[in-house]
């Protein structure tokens, strides 16, 4: 998980506390002539399991570079290294998957 280090649900997450996450992907809006046939094709996980904060600002840094390549290869590459402020802004909370 990741996002500002004021979110409720990051803060619970920094305790190593147990955490379910429930994650949606759209893959795609069908949007037909009619507008009562309109649908969303997706698909969803939960999973549990402990979460840790990663604080430390170089393995943050890299986790987040991770985690931006992940969702689209060589875009952290592509863009400006995340400044110091930004680093203590974010929240990192990786959750080791136990239960899916």
């Amino acid at each position: 998980m990741h996002g500002s280090r004021t979110s409720s649900v990051l803060k619970a997450g920094q305790a190593r506390s147990m955490v379910k996450l429930v994650v949606t992907l759209v893959d795609g809006v069908v949007l037909p002539d009619n507008i009562f046939a309109h649908t969303i094709d997706y698909g969803t996980v939960s999973v549990a399991g402990p979460a840790h904060l990663i604080d430390h600002r170089v393995a943050k840094a890299r986790a987040i570079g991770r985690l931006s390549s992940a969702v689209l290869p060589g875009r952290y590459q592509a863009v400006r290294v995340p400044d110091a402020k930004e680093l203590r802004q974010t929240s990192l909370i990786p959750v080791s998957i136990e239960q899916a």
